[in-house]
C-alpha cells in the first residue's frame, strides 16, 4: 500500500512482512515489533462448551462483497453426500459486514448462524479465541488473519478466494493471487486454497478429512510452526515499541 506521508520507520509483524517492507518500499528502518493481536494467545485456557458429537467448523464471512450463499450451499452439499451431515458449520459474519440480512442461514441445511457476533470488539480478541477453541477448522477468506489464530491451535483451514460467474464485484482470485504477503499461503498442505466454485467442493473433501485425520496436528504442526514462527514474532509488541522509541 502507499503512503500518504513516508515514515522515518515502520513496524513489522515478522520476517517475511518485513522482507516485503523493505524491498517495496525501501523504508531506512524496518524492525520486528510483533502484534499485541497475538500476545493473548500465550496462556489461554478455554474449555469446550459444545456438547453434541457433530465436528463443528468455524465460517467467518467477509467485510467485502462475496458470494456466501452460494459457498455455503455448496459445502453443505459435500457434507450431505460425503459425511453423512456429521458436520456442523458456524456461519460468523464479518464485524463490519455489508450483508445487513442473514434469513438465508436458515434454509441451508448442516448450517447455524453463530450467535455471539454482535458482541465481537477490534479490541477483545477473546471471542475469537473461544470459537476457535470450541471448533475443528475454519473456513474464512484468504485475506482474514483469523486463519493465523487457527493455525496456532493447529487447526486446519480452508481459504476461499471464490468467484462466481457475473460476479462483476470484487475480483477475488486476481487480487488475492497478486498480493505479495498472501503468496506465502500458497502450496500449504495445512492451508487449503479455493480460487473457484470448480475445485471448491473437491478442497471441502480433503478438508474435512483432515478434521477427521487423528494425525493431522503430528504431521503438520512442524510446519505450520516455522510458517508461523516467520509471520508472527513472539516479540511483545508494547515493550518493543517503548524499547524503540527510548532508541
Amino acid at each position: 500500500k502507499p503512503f500518504l506521508i513516508f515514515p522515518d520507520a515502520m513496524g513489522c509483524w515478522g520476517s517475511q512482512t518485513k522482507k516485503i517492507a523493505s524491498k517495496i518500499h525501501k523504508i531506512p528502518m524496518i524492525y520486528i515489533s510483533g502484534t499485541p493481536r497475538f500476545n493473548k494467545f500465550q496462556n489461554i485456557k478455554i474449555k469446550n462448551n459444545f456438547k453434541n458429537n457433530n465436528k463443528k467448523i468455524l465460517f467467518v464471512g467477509s467485510r467485502f462483497y462475496m458470494y456466501e450463499i452460494e459457498v455455503l450451499k455448496i459445502i453443505s452439499n459435500v457434507i450431505s453426500k460425503n459425511f453423512n451431515n456429521n458436520f456442523t458449520i458456524l456461519y460468523r459474519p464479518h464485524p463490519y459486514t455489508m450483508v445487513k440480512n442473514f434469513d438465508f442461514i436458515n434454509n441451508i441445511k448442516n448450517v447455524k448462524f453463530e450467535k455471539s457476533w454482535k458482541n465481537f470488539s477490534s479490541i477483545n480478541k477473546e471471542n475469537n479465541l473461544k470459537l476457535l477453541k470450541s471448533t475443528d477448522g475454519l473456513i474464512s477468506v484468504m485475506v482474514s488473519t483469523m486463519m493465523l489464530e487457527a493455525l496456532h491451535f493447529y487447526m486446519p483451514v480452508l481459504a476461499l478466494s471464490t468467484n462466481f460467474k457475473n460476479q462483476g464485484i470484487y475480483d477475488w482470485e486476481l487480487n488475492h493471487k497478486n498480493l505479495l504477503h498472501l503468496r506465502c499461503t500458497f502450496n500449504k498442505n495445512f492451508i487449503l486454497n479455493s480460487c473457484s466454485t470448480i475445485n471448491l467442493e473437491k478442497k471441502c473433501k480433503v478438508f474435512f478429512k483432515n478434521i477427521l485425520d487423528k494425525n493431522y496436528k503430528k504431521k503438520n504442526s512442524m510446519q505450520i510452526y516455522k510458517f508461523l514462527n516467520d509471520i508472527i514474532s513472539k516479540s511483545r509488541y508494547y515493550e518493543t515499541i517503548q524499547d524503540f522509541t527510548k532508541n
